[in-house]
């Protein structure tokens, strides 16, 4: 959907008598592009929104609406309120506290709660591409799918397909007999006349003085297989795939070496997407430590975050951990180096459970 939501809270709340919090546990509420509304916004960050929460519990629908909104003290404060929806309609019933809370998955939602934060305490996820959804309001915030720009392609391609399968069914070989073949002497049918090979023509449509010949109509497979190639790559190549992402043939297994040199827009979009991701996932993590020293634990809130992307998918590991291997045999990485890498140690276990003889010679 090009727009996701991030949303950490504190679940199982307990709070002391002055209204502190004593004790819960730090969960996050994943929310899809169409349950995200935004309020307020500039430069495309949304500082203000709703997010919907649809649920449902002993076959009853409801509509968990969470506001997160700007105090007048320039803080957080989050809004909760639940619509009992009504089947059949676009409206429900709004529900007071005391009556959501009476519903064991609401049990625990509070209708405000004060952050005390500056900082949201929620993080929306878009890819890094320009949403030219509507031309008239070019600073909507909401992101667009990869498959945005392409809708015309797969709507070429669905055609592409339904003409290829209409292809075999127009295409089955057919036998024309002359009328006074498909019955015996009796005027009893010799032929099904269900069946859908044999078909009966008058005598004057036959060819020639033949009361019967067979037709085998041509099926145009290869030029439909290569029209529906050409769009796969047109697909692949707007999405930011490249140009051979998807074959519509049986072909040879490429390592991945290749694949990153000869798809280089795959890659070039991989790293484009993860700029926003790293922001979006630092500021995820951020939110989890202070909800963390709201329970006290004993966090830093200025740590020092690193997200380290693994591109496994497009790099090849195997080649990776040979040039390591050279590396060790000339000197230019250790084997605690190498073994912390590859083993998922840290370089202090790694050093440990080195060989004793190596241990030795040092």
């Amino acid at each position: 959907m090009g727009t996701a939501a991030y949303v950490p809270y504190i679940a199982e709340l307990q709070s002391g008598a002055l209204g502190e919090v004593t004790g819960g546990r730090v969960k996050i509420n994943y929310v899809a592009g169409k349950n995200i509304f935004p309020v307020t916004w500039e430069n495309g960050r949304i500082t203000e929104v709703v997010f919907a929460f649809p649920k449902t519990y002993c076959r009853q629908k409801y509509l968990h609406l969470q506001h997160h909104k700007i105090a007048p003290d320039g803080t957080y404060l989050i809004e909760n309120s639940v619509l009992l929806v009504t089947p059949g309609s676009t409206g429900g019933k709004e529900l007071t506290e005391e009556e959501w809370r009476a519903v064991p998955v609401f049990e625990d939602i509070r209708a405000e709660i004060k952050t005390g934060s500056r900082e949201p305490q929620f993080v929306i996820d878009r890819l890094n591409i320009v949403n030219n959804a509507d031309a008239e309001d070019t600073e909507n915030p909401m992101g667009v799918a990869v498959f945005a720009n392409s809708i015309d392609t797969l709507r070429k391609m669905d055609t592409e397909y339904d003409s290829y399968a209409n292809e075999f069914n127009l295409g089955r070989k057919r036998i024309f007999v002359a009328p006074e073949l498909t019955t015996d002497e009796n005027g009893n049918a010799v032929f099904d006349e269900n069946d859908t090979v044999f078909y009966s023509l008058p005598e004057d449509t036959l060819k020639g003085d033949k009361p019967l010949y067979e037709v085998n109509m041509e099926l145009r497979a290869e030029q439909h297989s290569k029209a529906i190639n050409d769009d796969l790559n047109y697909l692949s190549f707007k999405c930011g795939f490249g140009t051979e992402r998807y074959k519509f043939e049986k072909g040879t297994v490429t390592t991945a070496t290749q694949v990153i040199s000869e798809n280089s827009d795959l890659y070039r979009s991989i790293c484009k997407h993860e700029i926003i991701l790293e922001s979006v996932l630092k500021e995820l993590v951020h939110i989890i430590i202070r909800l963390g020293i709201t329970l006290r634990e004993p966090l830093n809130a200025d740590t020092k975050i690193t997200i380290n992307f693994d591109d496994s998918i497009i790099e090849d590991k195997e080649a990776e951990r040979q040039s390591d291997r050279q590396d060790v045999a000339m000197g230019a990485m250790g084997l605690d180096e190498y073994r912390a890498k590859y083993y998922g140690e840290t370089l202090e276990k790694a050093r440990a459970n080195l060989p004793a003889q190596n241990t030795v010679m040092e």
